[in-house]
């Protein structure tokens, strides 16, 4: 009989010489390691889990959006951005986030040249006031397929994404979505 054995025990597979244990300890100690890594597991899983928890919270309370169902799987969604007024110029606290354009007149969207590549803006034109998209000084807006840069409508929505920046201060944005002229 060899000198070192082969066992296989629920949660253990190992190599252990049966002359230092008998049958009973190995399961013995099988049981009593697969308990423990399990309540270590189960404690790390909880904490992980209650910590998920709370930076979703805290965060959904901040963005003021997230619900329950989305605060515990960890998504947070940040609420629209309401604009009102008949021009905006694209800032960091936009990126990445959804704008809604209420203006009943045309509104004057400017796409900053200091914008890093990967950047977007969602717009919705809720407003009669349909969004032009201009370039800020550097920067250049590429208008979608045929050109085009001003929203079709009220109800239109567009992208707009940062395909570029050279420099940090040259941003190539390209727009997508309903435009119409």
């Amino acid at each position: 009989m060899p000198d070192v054995a082969r066992v296989l025990i629920p949660g253990l597979v190992g190599a252990v010489n049966p002359a230092n244990l008998t049958a009973a300890q190995q399961c013995q100690e099988a049981a009593t390691a697969t308990a423990a890594d399990r309540a270590a597991v189960e404690e790390d899983a909880a904490q992980v889990a209650s910590d998920k928890a709370a930076a979703a919270a805290s965060a959904g309370a901040a963005a003021g959006s997230a619900t329950a169902a989305e605060t515990a799987a960890g998504l947070i969604i940040a609420a629209p951005i309401t604009v009102a007024g008949t021009s905006r110029t694209i800032g960091p606290d936009d990126y990445s986030r959804t704008l809604r354009f209420t203006s009943g007149t045309a509104v004057s969207v400017t796409l900053p040249a200091n914008a890093p590549a990967g950047t977007w803006v969602h717009v919705v034109q809720a407003g009669a006031g349909a969004l032009t998209f201009v370039a800020a000084s550097g920067a250049t807006v590429e208008g979608d397929a045929l050109g085009r840069v001003t929203t079709a409508g009220q109800r239109s929505t567009a992208t707009a994404w940062v395909d570029s920046n050279a420099g940090g201060s040259a941003a190539v944005w390209f727009l997508a979505g309903f435009l119409g002229s």
